[in-house]
């Protein structure tokens, strides 16, 4: 595993590897997806990749931080409390025990969480992430947030880009991971973006910031719910949904790699979903697509890795130590996928 410079890593909602049925997928779905087809068969794909569990905000919180510190639910923080009161988290402590990830939703959908993790009665955890490692090395690290009209975020559950706690759900904080910290919660480095889908461009911070290469070195970029194949009102035809989220991710890789930081040191694109849906049955198996600088591409792994794996491979490849479950023993480095050829 080398050492890396930068990382962008581009999240996505809620599809599996291989949706069964007629639910449109993402992979073998040229039609609706043809950029992601694309570069899943040019750059490097985990082709046994899994999410911890459900729902999403679990799985936030285990690819930042290895543990879904006591939270089972899509719940928007309690702001500036550690408490857990009105439907709300608490600010996640320092040390504390995890729960059991739900399952199935009371639609009654179910899915086989791939959980030996969090176990019943609590696993201890750290409470911090990949972002305060970063700050305590030197490093720096970047939430950038589409349709999040002010830096910080602090206090804000959803947001449509202009106004806060109000209107269409395009941002909102349960995709937001390091509002949930004491350490990290309404940082200034917590930042919005805009995509213009129809021009395949971005604006806002993220754009400026690879204009002027004042870039991290860990870069979380979450698309709004209407790029991110999730969906919300105004957008809900799970087709459109596939084909403006294979819109957004070609105008963020675009724009990644045609600014001058991709040229330098040995950079990383990572595309990957979150879950899959709660509808589809099986092992929670996700998508997962990474680009490199520095390597030959084309190579399909079948190691099985999962978030946990995906924390420890990038603590390892800046230097850092291992966080909660990516220090765990069977928890692989993805270094098939990572490392210079």
């Amino acid at each position: 595993m080398p050492m890396l410079d930068h990382v962008f890593l581009i999240m996505l909602e809620n599809h599996d590897y291989d949706e069964p049925g007629n639910k449109p997928s993402i992979l073998r779905n040229e039609a609706d997806a043809p950029y992601i087809n694309k570069i899943a068969g040019e750059y490097n794909l985990a082709a046994n990749y899994l999410a911890v569990g459900h729902p999403s905000l679990t799985n936030y919180l285990e690819i930042v931080g290895g543990s879904n510190f006591g939270t089972n639910r899509d719940l928007s923080p309690n702001w500036g409390s550690e408490k857990n009161v009105n439907n709300r988290y608490g600010i996640i402590p320092a040390r504390g025990t995890e729960v059991a990830s739900r399952s199935c939703l009371d639609s009654g959908y179910c899915a086989n969480d791939n959980l030996g993790y969090a176990i019943a009665g609590g696993a201890s955890y750290v409470g911090k992430t990949i972002a305060d490692q970063l700050e305590q090395s030197g490093k720096t690290w970047r939430s950038y947030q589409e349709s999040l009209p002010v830096r910080g975020g602090y206090g804000i559950d959803n947001a449509d880009g202009r106004k806060t706690n109000i209107g269409a759900l395009l941002y909102v904080a349960k995709h937001d991971p390091f509002e949930y910290f004491k350490s990290t919660q309404g940082s200034r480095y917590i930042l919005g973006y805009a995509s213009d889908l129809r021009n395949k461009s971005i604006d806002g911070d993220l754009a400026k910031d690879l204009a002027t290469g004042a870039v991290a070195n860990f870069n979380f970029i979450v698309p709004n719910q209407c790029h991110d194949m999730h969906g919300t009102s105004p957008c809900s035809d799970a087709h459109a949904l596939i084909r403006d989220g294979d819109r957004e991710v070609e105008t963020l890789v675009a724009a990644i790699t045609h600014s001058a930081v991709w040229k330098k040191g040995r950079n990383a694109i990572i595309v990957m979903w979150d879950e899959n849906d709660y509808s589809v049955t099986g092992n929670n198996q996700v998508p997962v697509i990474v680009a490199t600088n520095y390597q030959t591409r084309n190579i399909r792994s079948l190691k099985a890795y999962n978030h946990f794996s995906l924390l420890k491979t990038l603590e390892q490849g800046f230097g850092l130590k291992y966080l909660n479950h990516a220090g765990d023993p069977q928890i692989q480095v993805m270094s098939d996928i990572f490392a210079p050829r």
